[in-house]
């Protein structure tokens, strides 16, 4: 049961593991000072956002109803991952948005706790839009950098 005294089951909203979801803090939007990333715990969180983004469009790509859409588990996975993590979970929707067509600019919105493409009029400006206060908020990476040695 969440939020029990007597709860050890690591077992969080929806029923999504939280176990190890520590590893992934980073500093918050807009941190002036650079955290060096742990060896594979970049490549362990896209893998974790893959995975649960893939099952997230897959499983409601045939609804029509935006309270399965919106309310999905791994969405909402997503959603909290960055807000505890908007770094580095913000880079992943904008990567992951131009090849899926799903409607990631709701989690977006959510995690940046703003809209920040409201006066974009078609879809290339909502991502422009994105693109850009990712890039004003220091949240901007290559994902395939190679660290530096």
């Amino acid at each position: 049961m969440l939020g029990h005294a007597n709860d050890t089951s690591n077992e969080g909203l929806f029923g999504v593991s939280m176990a190890g979801l520590s590893l992934y803090k980073k500093p918050l939007i807009g941190a002036h000072t650079a955290q060096p990333a742990v060896a594979g715990h970049d490549s362990q969180l896209e893998t974790w956002f893959d995975e649960h983004a893939a099952r997230w469009e897959n499983e409601t790509a045939v609804h029509s109803s935006p309270t399965s859409t919106y309310l999905h588990r791994d969405y909402y996975a997503i959603i909290g991952m960055g807000i505890m993590n908007p770094n580095a979970i913000v880079p992943l929707i904008i990567k992951r948005i131009p090849n899926t067509g799903a409607d990631w600019f709701f989690a977006l919105e959510k995690i940046a706790g703003d809209n920040v493409a409201k006066d974009a009029i078609d879809f290339e400006g909502a991502l422009a839009s994105w693109r850009s206060w990712a890039d004003n908020n220091t949240l901007a990476r290559e994902l395939d950098a190679v660290p530096a040695a």
